[in-house]
């Protein structure tokens, strides 16, 4: 192997090592953002609102 083939051979892993890291953090955003949104409990109800009473 000459060294031109070994610094051909380092640059195409470290390609596909970056596209595979890209999408596995795309799909791993993805289930982290479904469960994100199931999580997420949506309050419109305008009633709700905090009463105080000050007594002196």
């Amino acid at each position: 192997m000459d060294m031109q083939f070994l610094l051909t051979l380092a640059i195409v892993a470290i390609f596909w090592a970056f596209v595979t890291l890209v999408i596995f953090q795309f799909i791993s955003g993805l289930f982290a953002s479904a469960a994100y949104a199931s999580n997420v409990v949506s309050v419109s109800n305008g009633n709700i609102a905090a009463s105080t009473s000050v007594s002196n």
